[in-house]
């Protein structure tokens, strides 16, 4: 069969190209031939928050980049840093997984698989996503629909109903010959606007064994003892970044910031996607902010401590999904609520036999589901 992706893959992101290369993979290796599909972006439904960055701020941010480019030169890592690494993402990272500057939308296909990532999150303020109808199916030529691990992120029923699409959606939604979902929030929302329970499922990320692709990328690492912060810039506030240096140096660990660039570690990078999980296997330890750093986290058994943060439609937020994530492992100790807490939590041993267990079971239901309803 011909399957269509409709997912996050053209948001320059670790965690949108890592998901979609994994489900993409995963599909394959059941003998389908697959590719991915564009939907049309729509305008959001709230208006982005206009962030007006000062001349002081523009050129700390410039001299940050300068040192911590000279950082890189001493420590002779390759690796893109930030401008070649957005650069590249459609260049070139986006070529492994078969997308090219070219836009595919409403392709005829035999399914259309939508997911997985926030994939439903259409009351949020990206003008990237913005509100597109067609991320549930609207328009589209396939002749069959699913989903796989789609989430609404932190857009909740209150919201749905706030801008009256929760109509539209359920009638989308009845389409669908199978839904799968990878939260609680967004099993609530699709059993409230159906009447029945989707499937959950786990991120691609943790379904895939990366194995060939991380022993073959070339990662060079100038560090023997590492920790690494992987949030998104200014998200770490000072005195979390205080603490995070803290421990770093009393573990005698180099601090590696990937993704993000923050002033309190040793050297910010943008290495290439394969070797961020290869980067990440080999650290000590990891704090992070953001989902998919956690999923790596948890993907390679580190000792990690996640920082979770609430929003609206309005401000970012990831609790729904991270808390949900956490839960699904017996993991919500790792969620570190107060800074003063990161010593113990990264020091409390994870019992990752259960968690790997946990894996196993959802590899195989993972697996059952797409092999019954593409």
């Amino acid at each position: 069969m011909r399957v269509s992706i409709m997912s996050m893959q053209r948001i320059a992101n670790y965690g949108s190209f890592l998901q979609a290369y994994a489900l993409k993979k995963t599909i394959e290796t059941l003998g389908h031939q697959v590719d991915f599909a564009d939907y049309r972006v729509q305008p959001c439904l709230i208006q982005p928050q206009k962030v007006e960055q000062g001349k002081d701020t523009y050129i700390k941010d410039k001299a940050f980049r300068l040192m911590n480019a000279i950082k890189c030169f001493a420590y002779k890592i390759p690796f893109d840093q930030h401008k070649q690494f957005y650069q590249n993402y459609s260049g070139k990272y986006l070529q492994i997984i078969g997308v090219s500057d070219e836009r595919r939308e409403r392709p005829d296909t035999d399914v259309l698989v939508i997911g997985s990532d926030e994939v439903f999150n259409c009351v949020q303020s990206n003008p990237d996503v913005g509100c597109s109808m067609e991320l549930f199916g609207k328009d589209s030529r396939a002749k069959k629909i699913i989903s796989y691990a789609a989430s609404f992120g932190n857009t909740g029923i209150k919201e749905l109903k706030r801008f009256d699409v929760q109509d539209e959606i359920a009638e989308l939604l009845k389409k669908f010959t199978a839904i799968s979902v990878r939260d609680k929030n967004s099993e609530a929302i699709v059993k409230e606007l159906m009447g029945k329970m989707p499937q959950k499922h786990l991120d691609p990320v943790l379904i895939y064994d990366y194995t060939k692709e991380v022993t073959s990328c070339t990662c060079y690492m100038p560090f023997e003892r590492y920790m690494v912060v992987y949030a998104y810039s200014s998200r770490i506030t000072k005195q979390e970044g205080k603490e995070i240096k803290r421990f770093a140096k009393k573990n005698g660990l180099k601090l590696i910031a990937i993704g993000g660039e923050h002033s309190f570690c040793d050297v910010s990078i943008y290495p290439k996607p394969f070797e961020v999980l290869s980067i990440i296997k080999n650290a000590a330890y990891v704090v992070t902010d953001t989902f998919h750093g956690t999923v790596f986290s948890i993907k390679y058994n580190k000792q990690f401590g996640t920082l979770i943060r609430k929003g609206n439609g309005e401000k970012y937020g990831n609790y729904e999904k991270l808390n949900d994530l956490l839960s699904t492992f017996n993991l919500n100790d790792r969620e570190i609520k107060e800074i003063s807490d990161l010593d113990f939590i990264l020091n409390s041993k994870i019992d990752y036999k259960s968690v790997n267990e946990i894996i196993a079971v959802n590899r195989k239901n993972t697996l059952e589901y797409l092999k019954s309803n593409i």
